[in-house]
C-alpha cells in the first residue's frame, strides 16, 4: 500500500500541476480567441500534454509555479523541507512521509523528528493516513476500469471491422490516389466501406486505413469526394489517431482532474479545426467554399445518431455549435494561415518556459498552509447528491447556507416581480474562472406565463470587468450575428458610490434593447440583466438596494407557486421535499441491477399523467431517476420512479383499464390514452401499460417504447417508466418488488 500510495501522491502532484497549466493554456485561448490560428490552439494544448507525460522537469525563475499563492497559506503541523529538486518518487518509501501539500517545486518531504525517523527505519508500516490510502484504491480502480473500457473498445471495434468489406471500385481508389499525391503520402491506405457508422474515419496507427459509409459515392460529386478523403489524409499526416489515442491513456490515468476532462473535450474540437486549416492548406484557398459546402452536404446526407467511433471520445462543443466554428474557420481562411510563423514560435516557447518548469527550490525551511475554508457547495446537512458542478433552488436561503462566499441581492424589485429561482455553479467544475450565483427574477401574468424578467449574477473570484464585457460581447455575436445587427453603447454611470459599467445593446429590427450592468463590490463582481421591459430607473433602483440577505430577506425570496423543479441535493433539501408533496415518501438509494440514484427532484403532477386542470397540473410529486452504466451505451440501463397523492386516481385508471398520458401536460394538449392490464407482483395488483411513446402520435418513429407500472400503498400513487425491454428475466419484477416493500425514508436515519 505505501508503494501504492506514493505513486497515488505523485498522480496527484503531476495532475495539479498539469491542470494548472491547463487553466492557463484556456486563459490564454479566451484572451487571444480571434488572433491564434487553428494550428496553435491545438499546439496549445500540446504544454499540457507534455507536463502529464515528463516525470522530471527542470526548475526556473520563470516558473508559473513561482507565484502560487497557495505555497503560503495556512501553517501546517508538520514543515516541509526540500530536499531534491523533482516530484515524489518510488524509492526508499519507508522513511519518507507524506507530502502534506504538492509544492509547486520540486520534491517536498515533511520533516520529522529524529526519534519518529530512526522508529521507522526497516518498518514496513505504511507511512500514509487511511484516507490517503483509500483515495489511492479509488485511483487505481477508476485507472484500472478504464483501462478495462479502451481493451473492450478495441475488441468490439475489431469485431465491426470484419464486418466491413475493402472498396475496389477504380473511380474511388483514382480519387484516393490523387489525394494521397497532394499530401505526399508514398504508402498505401486501405479503403473499406461498410453500414456501421454514417461518417467517415480513419484508423490504424501502424497500417492506417479508411472507413467510408456504403452508397456514399452515389451522392457525393468527385470533387467532394476529393474533399472528404483529403480532410481523412490530413488526420493521417497530422497523426491525429495516435494523439487519439495518447490523449485517452492520459485521461484514463488523470481521471479523477475534473480539469483534464474539460482539456479533452476542448483539445478534440480543437483538433477538427486545425485538420481542416491543413487540408485547405494543401487543397489551396480557392477550395474553401467548396470543402465547406462539402461538409454541409455531406451533413444533410449521412448525419445519425451515431458519429465516428474514437476511444474516450467527448464532442468538445454542442455538435452545431462546433459546426458553425468550422465553417466560420473555413470562410475566413486564408493561404499561408496554417505555417508557423516566428512570432507564434516565440510565444509557444515563451509559454513552455513559464509552464513546462517547476519552481526554483530555495535550501530554507518554508511553512506550507492548508487551503482551509469549503468548497464552493458545502451543505450543514447530509449530503445525498452533492457531486454536481450546478445547483438550483427556489429559495435564496438554501443558497445562501450552502455557499462559500457572502453575495449581496436587491432588497427592492420592481412593482410585480418576485424571486424565480437561484443557480450556483462551481467554476472550477464548469470550467471557468470563478464560482457563481444567478438568480432570476420574473413577473407573473398568470400561473404558466410571464412578460418581463431579469437576472442578477454574482461572481467571486471572477474575470475582470473588461474580461467580462468581451464575453458579453461575444456571446451576444454569437447569438444575434446570423439572425440581426445591434448597435453596442458603453457608458460609466455612478450607482450609490459604486461606479457601474452600463451595456446597452439595441436591436432595431425588433425594437428591442438589452440592458447589462457590471460592478465591483467587495472583491465580488456583479452583473444585472434586463431588457426594455424596465427601465433604466427601475434598474438601477434594484442596483441601489443591493444588501446582504437577512433572514427577513431570505424568507422574502422564496418561489413556491411557478417554479416546476425542486432539486434534492441533501437531507435537508428532501425534508423540504416531503412538506411539499404532502407525505414521506420512499427514497431507496440503491436499487436492484446495480441502478444508483442520479438525479432527485419535486416536480409537478403533469409529469405524472395528464392533468384534469390547472389546479391539478400544479400537484406536486416526487421524481427520481436511476442508472447503471455498462461498457457500452446500449448496456446502460435507467428508470424513473415517480410518488404522488393518489386523489382517485389509481382507482380510476383500474376501472377504465386506461392512462391519459399528454405531450404538453402545462397546456393539457396532445393527450394520448393507453392501455393498462393488470399483473400480479407479492400479492398485490400492479397496472401495466402496453408500449408507448413519450410523446404520442407527435412521437418520432425512433424514440423508445417506454412502459409504465402504477401501484397504490395507502394513499400514494406510485409510477415506474422503464424504457421498454430494457430489463431481462425477472430484473423488472425484482425491481418493482423492491421498491413495494420499501417503507417510507427516516430522513433522521439518513443524518
Amino acid at each position: 500500500m505505501t508503494i501504492l500510495s506514493n505513486v497515488f501522491m505523485w498522480f496527484c502532484y503531476s495532475s495539479f500541476m498539469a491542470g494548472a497549466v491547463a487553466l492557463l493554456v484556456m486563459l490564454v485561448q479566451t484572451l487571444l480567441k480571434r488572433r491564434l490560428s487553428p494550428r496553435i490552439r491545438y499546439l496549445l494544448w500540446f504544454v499540457v500534454v507534455l507536463r502529464l507525460v515528463m516525470p522530471i522537469l527542470p526548475s526556473s525563475h520563470l516558473s508559473m509555479f513561482n507565484v502560487l499563492d497557495w505555497m503560503k497559506g495556512a501553517a501546517s503541523t508538520t514543515s516541509i523541507t526540500q530536499d531534491v529538486p523533482n516530484p515524489p518518487m518510488i524509492k526508499n518509501y519507508n522513511l519518507e512521509p507524506l507530502p502534506k501539500t504538492p509544492s509547486s517545486g520540486g520534491d517536498v518531504h515533511a520533516q520529522i523528528s529524529e526519534e519518529r525517523a530512526i522508529a521507522k527505519v526497516g518498518s514496513k508500516e505504511n507511512l500514509y493516513p487511511w484516507y490517503i490510502q483509500f483515495a489511492a484504491l479509488i485511483w487505481i480502480t477508476g485507472v484500472l476500469a478504464i483501462l478495462l473500457y479502451l481493451a473492450a473498445y478495441r475488441v468490439v471495434m475489431q469485431r465491426n471491422f470484419r464486418t466491413f468489406h475493402r472498396v475496389t471500385d477504380p473511380r474511388l481508389m483514382e480519387i484516393l490516389d490523387s489525394c494521397r499525391g497532394q499530401f505526399s503520402i508514398r504508402r498505401t491506405i486501405r479503403l473499406y466501406s461498410g453500414r456501421y457508422v454514417k461518417s467517415p474515419y480513419i484508423a490504424g496507427i501502424i497500417r492506417p486505413w479508411i472507413y467510408v459509409p456504403e452508397g456514399m459515392d452515389k451522392h457525393l460529386s468527385a470533387a467532394q469526394l476529393h474533399h472528404i478523403f483529403a480532410h481523412e489524409l490530413a488526420h493521417y499526416k497530422r497523426r491525429d489517431v495516435a494523439w487519439n489515442l495518447l490523449g485517452s491513456l492520459l485521461l484514463a490515468v488523470h481521471w479523477m482532474n475534473p480539469v483534464m476532462w474539460i482539456v479533452v473535450k476542448r483539445m478534440k474540437a480543437d483538433r477538427e479545426l486545425a485538420c481542416d486549416a491543413y487540408t485547405l492548406e494543401r487543397l489551396g484557398e480557392s477550395e474553401a467554399l467548396a470543402y465547406g459546402m462539402t461538409m454541409i452536404t455531406f451533413i444533410k446526407l449521412f448525419s445519425g445518431k451515431r458519429d465516428r467511433p474514437n476511444l474516450l471520445y467527448f464532442q468538445g462543443d454542442r455538435p452545431e455549435q462546433q459546426m458553425v466554428r468550422r465553417m466560420k474557420m473555413i470562410r475566413s481562411f486564408r493561404k499561408g494561415s496554417y505555417k508557423l510563423s516566428a512570432i507564434a514560435i516565440i510565444c509557444l516557447v515563451l509559454i513552455g518556459t513559464v509552464t513546462l518548469t517547476n519552481a526554483v527550490n530555495t535550501e530554507a525551511q518554508s511553512a506550507v498552509k492548508k487551503q482551509e475554508g469549503k468548497p464552493f457547495w458545502s451543505s450543514s446537512e447530509n449530503v445525498l447528491l452533492g457531486n454536481q458542478s450546478t445547483w438550483t433552488y427556489d429559495n435564496l436561503a438554501k443558497a445562501v447556507e450552502v455557499t462559500n462566499f457572502k453575495f449581496k441581492v436587491p432588497s427592492m424589485l420592481p412593482p410585480g416581480f418576485t424571486f424565480e429561482n437561484v443557480y450556483l455553479t462551481d467554476g472550477m467544475l464548469r470550467g471557468q474562472t470563478g464560482d457563481q450565483v444567478m438568480i432570476k427574477f420574473t413577473r407573473w401574468t398568470s400561473m404558466n406565463s410571464s412578460d418581463a424578467s431579469f437576472s442578477l449574477r454574482a461572481f467571486h473570484n471572477g474575470k475582470k470587468l473588461e474580461d467580462a464585457v468581451l464575453d458579453i460581447e461575444q456571446l451576444e455575436s454569437k447569438d444575434l450575428k446570423d439572425i440581426t445587427t445591434y448597435d453596442l453603447k458603453k457608458e460609466s454611470i455612478i450607482i450609490k458610490g459604486h461606479e457601474v459599467l452600463k451595456l446597452t445593446l439595441s436591436f432595431p429590427k425588433w425594437n428591442l434593447k438589452r440592458y447589462y450592468y457590471l460592478w465591483m463590490d467587495e472583491e465580488q463582481q456583479y452583473q444585472v440583466k434586463g431588457d426594455n421591459t424596465l427601465s433604466d430607473s427601475e434598474l438601477e433602483d434594484v442596483i441601489a438596494s443591493m444588501t446582504y440577505p437577512d433572514q427577513k430577506l431570505q424568507d422574502r425570496y422564496v418561489d413556491n407557486n411557478h417554479n416546476w423543479q425542486a432539486y434534492i441535493y441533501d437531507t435537508g433539501d428532501l425534508e423540504y421535499a416531503t412538506k411539499s408533496i404532502g407525505f414521506t415518501p420512499k427514497y431507496p438509494q440503491k436499487l436492484p441491477s446495480s441502478l444508483k440514484i442520479d438525479l432527485a427532484s419535486v416536480t409537478l403532477k403533469g409529469n405524472f399523467n395528464a392533468p384534469s386542470d390547472e389546479r391539478d397540473y400544479q400537484r406536486r410529486l416526487l421524481y427520481i431517476d436511476y442508472s447503471s452504466e455498462g461498457f457500452n451505451a446500449k448496456d446502460n440501463k435507467s428508470i424513473s420512479f415517480m410518488q404522488i397523492q393518489d386523489q382517485g386516481m389509481y382507482e380510476e385508471m383500474k376501472r377504465t383499464g386506461q392512462v391519459v398520458f399528454s405531450q404538453f401536460p402545462k397546456f393539457n394538449v396532445n393527450k394520448h390514452i393507453v392501455k393498462l392490464s393488470p399483473l400480479q407482483i407479492d400479492g398485490q395488483v400492479v397496472l401495466q401499460t402496453a408500449k408507448y411513446k413519450i410523446d404520442g402520435s407527435a412521437s418520432l418513429p425512433s424514440d423508445s417504447d417506454m412502459v409504465s407500472y402504477f401501484w397504490k400503498e395507502h394513499s400514494v400513487c406510485y409510477q415506474v417508466i422503464v424504457k421498454a425491454n430494457q430489463f431481462q428475466g425477472k430484473e423488472m419484477e425484482n425491481i418493482l418488488s423492491f421498491l413495494m416493500k420499501q417503507s417510507p425514508v427516516s430522513i433522521k436515519d439518513l443524518k
